[in-house]
């Protein structure tokens, strides 16, 4: 009664003995859920339920009644635009070359594979083709790319095919590999071998257009990224790797100084850049607890899946459950 003390003098009462405030009903509090649920019942959104009832009715905290039923509705949380995602975090790499590297496959257009290891200080990256994502095909093409540059320390993968098989696990242990699994389905937290595997796809599609060999547009893609300067540390994959400066194309007449950035000062360009882009896509903090339920999209069409939270490992990895 205090809430329509403050709107008396727009309180009205119609021929069947209804309280209008204007041309809208007002509703009851024993009545308002019911209320929200019907204007809800075509799972429009919440904007256009909020347009309809401000239209017909009215009463205290209408926004927030409607915000509450849309967030904890199942069909709109499974079926609607993805919420934003969490903000980035900056961590510091690796100081010495091949201790922690990253690993991802691809698919080809003949039904091959490709298989990429980049290295996380140096940003150089092998390339294998395999036949099949299987361990037996995929643990020879490890050990050639370790047998050039040495174990290393720490292995990332997006815990796809095969990077989950008993076999690919029991081969890193006993080298004595640790194989950090990053989260499934969210190639961010994989992001730099991800976004190089995006360039040499594109490099590939360009390369069968134009009917030329594969493995040529592979061998040509690794030189070329191998003499550019990576726009985080400044400095060319190859030169840091061979300690010199690797002969291009475009020949350069001047002697070519290595730009000496120390870890720190890449440190700080990576926070840029990550800013950047949690700015752009309007990143925010998540509010997930230990036992909430999440909806899994996509991935199984033909059944519904809900995983059930167990853990928080951080801002942008949990583990869940089936």
């Amino acid at each position: 009664m205090e809430s329509l003390n403050q709107v008396r003098h727009e309180l009205s009462v119609n021929p069947h003995w209804c309280l209008l405030r204007g041309h809208r009903l007002v509703i009851p509090s024993s009545l308002t859920d019911q209320v929200v649920q019907l204007a809800h019942n075509g799972h429009q959104g919440m904007v256009k339920t909020k347009s309809n009832l401000q239209t017909k009715v009215g009463f205290p905290l209408m926004d927030e009644k409607v915000e509450e039923l849309v967030h904890s509705c199942e069909w709109c949380q499974a079926s609607g635009e993805p919420s934003n995602p969490a903000p980035a975090e900056t961590e510091f790499g690796p100081h010495k070359p091949w201790v922690s590297a990253s690993l991802d496959s691809g698919s080809l257009h003949n039904g091959r594979h490709t298989m990429m290891m980049i290295d996380y200080h140096l940003k150089y990256s092998e390339v294998e083709i395999i036949s099949t994502l299987t361990a037996d095909r995929v643990i020879p093409k490890i050990e050639k790319i370790l047998a050039i540059h040495g174990l290393i320390s720490e292995i990332k993968t997006d815990n796809g095919p095969p990077f989950q098989s008993n076999e690919l696990v029991c081969y890193f242990e006993s080298i004595g590999i640790k194989h950090r699994k990053l989260t499934l389905w969210w190639p961010q937290a994989n992001g730099e071998v991800e976004h190089m595997m995006q360039t040499l796809n594109k490099v590939i599609r360009i390369t069968s257009t134009c009917a030329r060999p594969l493995v040529y547009a592979i061998y040509s893609f690794q030189r070329r990224n191998r003499q550019t300067p990576d726009s985080t540390t400044g400095r060319a994959p190859g030169y840091v790797s061979l300690g010199r400066a690797v002969a291009d194309s475009i020949r350069h007449h001047c002697q070519w100084q290595l730009e000496n950035i120390d870890d720190f000062q890449v440190h700080q360009r990576r926070t840029c850049v990550i800013r950047r882009a949690n700015r752009r896509c309007c990143a925010k903090a998540s509010n997930l607890n230990v036992g909430d339920t999440v909806p899994l999209k996509d991935q199984f069409p033909d059944s519904k899946f809900q995983l059930l939270l167990t853990r928080v490992l951080g801002l942008l990895c949990v583990v869940v459950s089936l």
